[in-house]
């Protein structure tokens, strides 16, 4: 990791931020697609404020994170509504004699009103739209004058390696703790770990690069897995959608799914954080 890299760094940031209020300012609701592109802007932005963050400080870090993180969550509910839809859609093909479409029609219908639903609450003009609007332009003013010194490489380093750390304990949670939420918020840490790594040149054949293609693919197991737990509360929520027969064959589906995910998402884990930030960092 180089000082250069610092400002290349600083530059992304500031791409992301622009590309995440594109997709939120709207002429009308925002869409599923720039729902999507959205958050994945503010992710690669938070990386990049993570990997900053022993330059600009705790205080400046958290304030700024903070307003990323409430900028995303309120695109979160149209990310939500839709992967109800597409997890059950896989669930459906991939037990299509259990789960016939037409026994779970009247589900994929209630899906479909909530995602509609989801939509009319971010009309453009919407009270939450214009708040996401006003706190994303103003962390881009904060930060356009906060990000003009470079960094020298130890920061950079140092930011890794508390993002590999951070990533490292939530595993150990989780391994500890399988349960939905310990799962989720190693999810949102490795997803870090990912970004992060991308952000950044590092060589092919690094521990860091390993890390960062395994943290990729842990990261589609994890947000698999909560996407499951997901639809399992919706179906809690509207149990009168179906009969308690496809209840129980959708239930039984989501729930082996759920511990297949979790047993292989654990033994990668073990291989992606077996060796400490330190190590793993060293040679980038």
């Amino acid at each position: 990791m180089t000082s250069s890299q610092s400002s290349s760094l600083a530059v992304v940031l500031m791409k992301s931020l622009t590309a995440a209020l594109r997709c939120i300012d709207q002429q009308s609701s925002i869409s599923d697609d720039c729902a999507h592109e959205a958050r994945k802007q503010l992710k690669r932005a938070r990386a990049a404020l993570r990997l900053l963050r022993p330059g600009l400080g705790d205080e400046i870090y958290r304030r700024e994170n903070q307003a990323l993180r409430d900028v995303s969550r309120v695109v979160s509910p149209l990310r939500d509504a839709r992967a109800k839809l597409d997890i059950l859609d896989t669930l459906r093909a991939r037990h299509s004699r259990t789960l016939a479409a037409e026994e779970l029609a009247l589900l994929s219908m209630t899906l479909l009103k909530r995602l509609g639903q989801a939509h009319s609450r971010l009309q453009s003009g919407s009270r939450p739209v214009r708040k996401a609007i006003r706190m994303l332009r103003a962390s881009q003013r904060r930060l356009r004058n906060l990000l003009r010194q470079e960094a020298p490489s130890r920061d950079l380093k140092k930011g890794m390696r508390k993002i590999y750390r951070r990533a490292q304990r939530t595993f150990e949670a989780a391994k500890a703790h399988p349960t939905p939420d310990s799962l989720h918020a190693w999810r949102r840490k490795t997803k870090y770990l990912d970004n992060a790594v991308g952000l950044l040149d590092v060589p092919k054949r690094s521990r860091l690069a390993m890390a960062q293609k395994r943290a990729r693919c842990l990261g589609d197991w994890l947000g698999e897995e909560h996407d499951l737990v997901v639809l399992s509360e919706a179906i809690e929520r509207d149990a009168g959608t179906t009969s308690p027969s496809v209840q129980r064959d959708l239930k039984a589906a989501i729930h082996n799914r759920f511990v297949k995910l979790c047993a292989k998402s654990l033994r990668l884990g073990a291989k992606t954080y077996a060796r400490r930030p330190r190590k793993v960092v060293a040679g980038a």
